[in-house]
């Protein structure tokens, strides 16, 4: 009797440590999946404060009065390099509208500061960004 309670207790042991290492095993492979996930994951860079932000200020600096009188609207299609520091490089027009709506999307990203960078692999990195400018007129 005693080595059968013996036995059983040694197979209960045995399941025990076969289950945790088993276990163990499975918290090791989502391990090396989330590093893998980690490794390859892109944060893009933003405007400080997010979108919302991003429309604030360019409502508060937008200068589009004389553009009024010629009934001058259009999206104006940008595309910048968001640098490791968050500096804005490489500014350039992909779509525009017309010359006095283009200048003042330029005159616009020239005051934008500095967006959060984007990140590869948890590092900075240096990012294409586009965005629409709508300039629209409010009649």
């Amino acid at each position: 009797m005693k080595m059968k309670q013996c036995l059983q207790t040694l197979s209960i042991m045995f399941l025990l440590l076969f289950a945790q290492g088993v276990h163990a095993q499975q918290d090791s492979i989502i391990s090396q999946a989330d590093t893998a996930f980690k490794r390859d994951l892109l944060v893009g860079p933003q405007f400080p404060g997010g979108f919302s932000e991003m429309n604030r200020f360019l409502e508060k600096n937008l200068k589009y009065l004389d553009m009024t009188e010629h009934d001058i609207q259009g999206k104006v299609y940008i595309e910048v390099v968001v640098e490791k520091d968050g500096s804005l490089s490489s500014v350039i027009i992909t779509k525009g509208v017309s010359g006095r709506i283009d200048k003042e999307a330029l005159r616009l990203v020239s005051l934008m500061p500095a967006f959060v960078p984007g990140t590869k692999n948890g590092l900075p990195a240096r990012f294409s960004y586009s965005f629409p400018l709508n300039f629209a007129l409010q009649y």
